[in-house]
């Protein structure tokens, strides 16, 4: 696609040519079968595509891996072009492409924040039948026999 590439040595300065003549079917190439859009949110993109022949359906859509994406379906590996940018292989035909956003650092951190709400809980929970122990034997409770509790 890109006809020459010239070099500056000092600074680095690098310039290339587009071939546009190039560029032009490559683009005609991809528009000719487009994904068609059904439902786009934050965390679903759903649509479908019509091909010819077979291939890899390319979406500009930046994969971290909490993508997992479907087609007609059935989950799919994500491809990545670039190290970064989503493709499916797709065969000939009529294909329903779904893709699904879920966050697995926010699932760790859901339990890790649930297991420190149950610790806290049940910390209380043993400080007031501590507290509660001292009570029932009917002496005075004083700041200090508090404190003293709380220690021992």
């Amino acid at each position: 696609m890109v006809q020459h590439v010239f070099q500056i040595q000092s600074p680095p300065i690098y310039v290339g040519l587009l071939d546009s003549a190039l560029f032009d079917q490559g683009y005609t190439i991809l528009a000719s079968e487009p994904l068609i859009l059904t439902e786009f949110s934050s965390r679903r993109i759903t649509g479908h595509v019509n091909t010819a022949r077979g291939g890899l359906l390319y979406c500009s859509l930046p994969d971290d891996g909490n993508w997992r994406a479907f087609v007609n379906g059935d989950e799919t590996e994500i491809l990545l072009v670039g190290g970064a940018m989503a493709t499916l292989p797709l065969g000939e035909g009529e294909h329903h492409i779904e893709f699904r956003y879920q966050n697995r650092v926010l699932r760790v951190g859901l339990i890790l924040s649930l297991v420190s709400l149950a610790a806290l809980l049940i910390f209380f929970i043993y400080e007031k039948m501590s507290f509660n122990e001292v009570k029932k034997e009917g002496e005075k409770i004083t700041e200090t026999d508090y404190q003293v509790c709380r220690k021992a």
